[in-house]
């Protein structure tokens, strides 16, 4: 097993990953249907490559694997078949710091699962305000849509729970990028036996990502985040989220516009780097002040109607 001294912090661009899928299906023109199912295939994609599937498939197959959700006795929560592909539960915070830097999927995996939770929300919020799904039906495709004769109540409220889903997921890989679980140090750990001895518990490895990505993540979260408040008019803490949204990318963009500025004044050996740099400097500038400065700007209005209607009513 390797040491902790020897892990490697992985580099992953998360926003840029989203912007390229987001405009090759379907969110560009609103139809998160189709974003929903590409997730879907996506995230199948994910848990089955062979390096991560021992930790991310939901099968009986690989029930001492590191992943798997223990109960309050250290043991596996299986279900009593004994079928070989019986469902398992998983729990990703139990994969340490040294396995999750060997491989980008254990982070894509939580994030695909957001973004299929918001893109089923948004298309819910579609039929409530549009009154039409975001699907093929709506555009003359055979059959129908269920949701089209839900109540305006019972839309909102499948809306805000798919979104209370995606803030699940995006707390989590904000949480795996972060993680500082070391690896056990013996079968007995792997198998789910004997605890490790107290030294070994207070050993800590350090996080799987860098501090880029790391930031990342947290931007995305508490993107997500306002995006719930916001649903659910607790302004307030969309304020919150939004403005620790808009700060990490403003962050972000300034950190990388010093990289490109020092590698312009050097000899620029790798110009597709460059590119690449440059490129992100323009998303999350653009994503600042396009995407998350509006919603912010709509919640203190928001919020200072609320205090306004408050100071009204008892003055």
């Amino acid at each position: 097993m390797r040491r902790i001294s020897d892990a490697v912090q992985i580099t992953i661009y998360l926003h840029s990953e989203l912007s390229a899928t987001h405009a090759s299906h379907g969110v560009s023109h609103e139809d998160y249907d189709q974003y929903s199912a590409y997730c879907t295939r996506r995230l199948s994609r994910l848990r089955h490559g062979k390096p991560v599937k021992r930790e991310l498939l939901h099968c009986r197959q690989y029930k001492n694997s590191l992943s798997t959700k223990l109960d309050e006795n250290g043991k596996d929560t299986l279900s009593t078949s004994k079928a070989k592909h019986a469902y398992r539960a998983i729990d990703m915070n139990n994969i340490p710091s040294d396995v999750l830097s060997t491989h980008d999927n254990y982070f894509m995996e939580p994030l695909y699962c957001a973004e299929r939770c918001w893109a089923q929300s948004m298309s819910v919020k579609a039929i409530e305000t549009n009154g039409v799904s975001s699907s093929s039906d709506a555009f003359g495709g055979g059959g129908g849509d269920p949701k089209k004769d839900w109540s305006p109540g019972k839309i909102r409220a499948h809306s805000i729970k798919r979104l209370r889903k995606a803030v699940k997921f995006a707390t989590l890989l904000e949480s795996l990028t972060i993680s500082t679980k070391a690896s056990p140090t013996s079968e007995e750990d792997l198998n789910g036996g004997d605890t490790m001895e107290d030294g070994a518990q207070e050993k800590k490895a350090q996080p799987p990502v860098d501090e880029h990505t790391q930031m990342e993540a947290k931007a995305y979260a508490s993107w997500m985040r306002g995006n719930l408040a916001l649903e659910q008019n607790h302004w307030q803490s969309a304020c919150n989220e939004y403005q620790t949204a808009l700060t990490l990318c403003e962050s972000l963009a300034s950190n990388i516009g010093g990289s490109t500025s020092k590698v312009e004044e050097g000899s620029a050996d790798d110009v597709g780097n460059d590119l690449q740099q440059l490129e992100l400097f323009d998303f999350f500038t653009t994503r600042a002040q396009n995407v998350i400065a509006p919603l912010l700007r709509y919640c203190h209005y928001e919020l200072q109607v609320c205090v306004h209607i408050m100071c009204s009513l008892f003055s």
